[in-house]
């Protein structure tokens, strides 16, 4: 913010300087406005900015002794919640409250505002008490760490490995590094809740020899990117995606087998239908919990499929299954999924991919398979592809997250450099407070956002 006051100060004073012209004598100097210009940035740079809060519960009441810090600043409230911290430079950060018995709770501070706003005001935080008997997901949209993380132009073939590139986030010799540095700005934010969730949209592999022959888009993720996930406290992805067969069954194989030797389990995609559609299931905090995964976008304009089928043709009998995801458009298989895992008293969480790209509201059919997963029985409907946010809606005591967008992806379309992260806590299989993060995609990474960006 402070760089666009420098930019309209010099273009005023262009605009002063150059209707003044009237000769040699008269004339300022180009160099002299560039001068201006520096002295202007390097004064706001040096600035400090104070902030001013309270730390609330979620009775709106005073929380004393709360820890609030940011930048290597901190300060405790008062009786009365309040808190001041003073003399922070003036860059983007996240601000963190911790206090007995609560939660921690992560804000992303907008510090680069105008230099007469001082002390920078904040709205109330709220924080929320710890309870053993509530579990807190965390889902987030798309992620893959393919393609452009690897090579930035784009231009290895499908079924190479990208040679090392100095200019590439993730080198392919030793991919890890990058990998955790694609996490960075939201790792804390991914540690903060019981059960974070991606949709891993890419497959796994070190043999990238069958790409599908006829696909637009195929990559593929290095398995030594994986456990930058487990370090970020991921041990579940969805896999229910357009992707996970970009590489056929051989790279479907792998991909299960890489996940499985990382420890991180999966729903979404198999080898069968069953297994496709087999939800993965866990406890947490005493609660059972049913993840349950999908994709509509078949590939049904293909020779080959992106779903499971029972059945592909052959040219003998019996014909055979072939893997891929789970296939949203069976919606008799979908539903009964569902209703047995609720049936066995499971929270469900039903997370379907499909829907026109690059909208802003889901279209009406991929409306219509959310509300075919909340009348099956889901308690909780995650939705991407998009790539793009979307809305959320309530359906027949379902909670809808209607679309999430990007989170960690190489698209260079502006409007999928917004996303949103979808906080949920339940309790006795109820959800009891829901809340939209969003995010920003900086050079394909997530990070949180705040202010005018985030509205």
């Amino acid at each position: 913010m402070g760089y666009r006051v420098c930019l309209v100060i010099l273009m005023l004073s262009l605009s002063w300087g150059l209707s003044g012209c009237g000769g040699n004598d008269d004339a300022v100097k180009a160099s002299d406005f560039l001068q201006q210009d520096q002295s202007l940035r390097d004064r706001y740079q040096n600035s400090t900015v104070d902030i001013d809060g309270e730390v609330v519960d979620e009775s709106g009441n005073a929380i004393e002794g709360a820890l609030v810090s940011a930048l290597g600043v901190g300060s405790y409230t008062d009786q009365q919640g309040r808190f001041s911290l003073q003399n922070l430079a003036r860059k983007n950060t996240l601000l963190t409250v911790e206090a007995a018995q609560f939660r921690q709770f992560q804000y992303p501070l907008q510090l680069q505002t105008v230099m007469t706003q001082q002390p920078l005001p904040l709205a109330p935080f709220t924080l929320t008490a710890t309870n053993n008997n509530e579990a807190r997901f965390l889902f987030a949209g798309d992620l893959s760490f393919a393609r452009r993380f690897l090579d930035p132009l784009d231009l290895t073939p499908t079924n190479e490995i990208p040679a090392d590139n100095p200019q590439a986030l993730i080198r392919s010799s030793d991919p890890l590094p990058g990998s955790r540095r694609a996490l960075d700005y939201i790792r804390s934010t991914l540690k903060q809740a019981d059960f974070p969730v991606v949709n891993f949209e890419s497959p796994v592999t070190l043999n990238p020899q069958t790409p599908h022959s006829t696909k637009e888009f195929i990559y593929f993720s290095l398995p030594g990117s994986l456990p930058a996930l487990r370090e970020a406290g991921i041990n579940y992805v969805s896999l229910g995606n357009n992707h996970v067969y970009d590489y056929l069954g051989a790279g479907l194989q792998d991909t299960l087998d890489y996940l499985t030797q990382h420890g991180l389990q999966y729903s979404g995609a198999g080898k069968t239908p069953e297994e496709a559609f087999k939800p993965y299931e866990t406890e947490i905090n005493g609660m059972a919990i049913s993840l349950v995964s999908a994709t509509s976008v078949s590939g049904s304009r293909y020779p080959e499929l992106y779903v499971a089928t029972d059945c592909i043709d052959t040219n003998y009998d019996p014909c055979t299954p072939q893997g891929g995801a789970a296939d949203l458009n069976d919606r008799v298989r979908m539903s009964s999924t569902i209703a047995t895992a609720k049936g066995d008293g499971n929270f469900v969480v039903a997370q379907l991919h499909g829907g026109a790209e690059y909208t802003l509201s889901p279209s009406d059919p991929a409306y219509d398979r959310m509300t075919m997963a909340a009348e099956a029985g889901a308690d909780l409907v995650i939705s991407h592809h998009p790539h793009v946010a979307q809305g959320f809606s309530y359906y027949n005591g379902a909670l809808i997250f209607e679309g999430l967008g990007n989170f960690l992806f190489d698209q260079d379309r502006h409007d999928t450099m917004l996303g949103l992260m979808a906080q949920v806590d339940v309790r006795d299989q109820q959800i009891v407070r829901a809340r939209g993060i969003p995010i920003y995609l900086e050079d394909y990474r997530p990070r949180r956002i705040s202010g005018d960006l985030a509205n």
